[in-house]
């Protein structure tokens, strides 16, 4: 698979909320940031694809850029209440796995 299409894979497993897919495209070593919440681990990553998912009604993908290895692609997000959230969301793939991924807004709270 591209990075593209493990982007795009990403994406899709959230919108199912599938976590074992979601947790197979994730490294070990994944980190994950965005301006209120950070995880370094898959496992802390997935505990906030949890809190995510149980937000989450909509991820509408807007477009998709592509430079080797990396992913930039902008979505719109829908919370129970419709509300759309726009995020930049920016992946690395190495071997074939999601290594890091940086977000410019996040649904969770401070932790």
């Amino acid at each position: 698979m591209t990075a593209r299409d493990i982007a795009l894979a990403y994406f899709a497993a959230w919108q199912a909320r599938d976590a074992d897919r979601f947790r197979g495209l994730l490294a070990d070593d994944v980190s994950w940031e965005g301006p209120s919440w950070r995880a370094i681990t898959a496992e802390q990553c997935m505990a906030a694809f949890h809190q995510a998912s149980s937000l989450v009604t909509s991820v509408d993908i807007q477009h998709i850029w592509v430079d080797g290895d990396d992913v930039l692609t902008w979505i719109e997000v829908r919370t129970g209440d419709e509300s759309a959230r726009p995020i930049a969301n920016w992946t690395h793939v190495t071997d074939g796995r999601i290594t890091r991924i940086r977000a410019t807004s996040d649904l969770l709270p401070s932790s």
